[in-house]
């Protein structure tokens, strides 16, 4: 309880975890919405809009690295969080006005580029959080604030997926879109009146690191360049990725990352055809999905902190891999309470992993380089996502849902065979070395 209390008595990192659950609360209603939207097309236009919605929706992640660079060149971060916020206001308004016609394939386009702006512009606004964020915790003090803020976020997010459901029960989409505008309203109303002490909160920075704020690069007017975007990317990506306890994370994650996006939209393309997949409904069935990615979410933050300590990531990223070919395998055979309970597992240990991975990174790479940093990483992650994509885009089109599956548990058992039987653990290679020398 003391520990919580420390918490809440920081009032900054309060009032920025409240912006962002109330803009997460859009973002979960508006994702169920969108998804149980594209339910009701023709299965024709179904399957191209859920094309369009794999194909684009990696791309903002894949230019992350770029987006990163500006925002940690930008000079008055808080200023543009602010904007960012009211553009995407403005983005799902617009959207809220399209939705109160009859649905069609034209207004699911629209969600889709309102959607990749909204990516765009959110993206941006984290690669500038990233500084301030880091500021207004105390060093000793971090990993007790990640932790509650993981737990808290997490849990949140099953009581806004439940809320979600029901509210697709009793409004409009039209409303639900309006309700993600809100969101993002509200979110920039509560970020305006704090601006000023977090101003000088990043003030006080640049002024005590006055050396490293001018090797980061924020001179007034000076000229950017591709070629000064690509070297400070290179010297960033090198930092993160020769750390030798991540290795198996930058193998195995650019390819299971994929894999694992696909279900959601697998799931969307069965319902109309088995019914052996649904739970009462199709908003229900992919509402309980979201839950489980929370639950699992929210169990594996917390216990990445108390009790995952000595297990390595690579151990961590063995246990998601195998899980990962059992899931595929369940959608296989149309096992739908079983697939929940696999996707509960996958998250719990990825989740785990992600925290001990952003942990590591933090504590061994430059802080003035957080944006470009998680930017590249994010890019790297996602370029996968791209092109697994753009390939799940064009089979969906072409071929069965059981030969598309069949093809992902085929990648799933090459990816668990490589990482059980393959790849070496740093930790147990050095501890091995050790004991020879002895």
């Amino acid at each position: 309880m003391k520990n919580i209390k420390n918490i809440l008595e920081n009032k900054l990192f309060v009032k920025t975890l409240i912006a962002d659950l109330i803009s997460n609360f859009g973002d979960i209603v508006y994702y169920i919405a969108l998804m149980t939207y594209v339910t009701l097309l023709p299965e024709s236009d179904k399957k191209l809009a859920v094309s369009l919605m794999t194909i684009l929706g990696p791309i903002p992640y894949v230019l992350e690295f770029v987006i990163g660079y500006f925002g940690d060149k930008t000079k008055d971060k808080i200023r543009n969080i602010l904007i960012t916020l009211f553009i995407r206001t403005t983005l799902y308004i617009v959207l809220a006005f399209a939705m109160g016609f009859s649905p069609a394939l034209w207004i699911v386009i629209l969600a889709i580029i309102i959607n990749f702006v909204s990516d765009m512009t959110g993206l941006y606004e984290n690669s500038m959080y990233y500084k301030v964020s880091k500021n207004i915790v105390p060093d000793k003090d971090r990993e007790k604030f990640i932790a509650f803020k993981i737990s808290t976020v997490n849990f949140l997010e099953i009581v806004f997926q439940a809320i979600g459901g029901v509210l697709i029960l009793l409004i409009s989409y039209q409303s639900l879109a309006f309700v993600n505008a809100v969101s993002f309203l509200l979110a920039a109303i509560i970020l305006a009146s704090i601006k000023t002490p977090l101003r000088k909160i990043i003030s006080r920075n640049f002024e005590t690191k006055p050396a490293e704020n001018k090797r980061i690069g924020v001179e007034k007017n000076k000229k950017l360049t591709i070629k000064e975007v690509l070297e400070e990317q290179k010297d960033a990506f090198n930092s993160w990725v020769s750390i030798p306890e991540i290795k198996i994370c930058v193998i195995i994650w650019p390819l299971i990352n994929p894999l694992a996006s696909m279900v959601t939209k697998l799931l969307v393309l069965m319902l109309g055809i088995h019914s052996s997949m649904m739970i009462v409904s199709s908003a229900f069935t992919i509402t309980s999905v979201q839950v489980m990615y929370s639950i699992g979410a929210l169990i594996g933050g917390y216990i990445s902190i108390k009790y995952l300590k000595k297990i390595s990531i690579t151990t961590l990223t063995r246990i998601e891999t195998l899980s990962t070919l059992i899931l595929f395998i369940l959608i296989y055979y149309h096992q739908i309470y079983f697939m929940l309970i696999s996707i509960l597992l996958i998250t719990i240990v990825a989740i785990s992993s992600q925290s001990k991975f952003d942990t590591i990174t933090m504590n061994k790479c430059d802080e003035n380089k957080l944006g470009v940093i998680f930017g590249g990483m994010n890019t790297y992650f996602t370029i996968g996502d791209l092109i697994f994509g753009i390939i799940f885009g064009i089979l969906i089109n072409l071929v069965s849902l059981n030969t598309i599956i069949l093809i992902a548990i085929s990648m799933s058992s090459l990816l668990a065979v490589y990482a059980c039987f393959i790849y070496k653990d740093p930790e147990n290679e050095k501890i091995k070395l050790e004991s020879e020398n002895k």
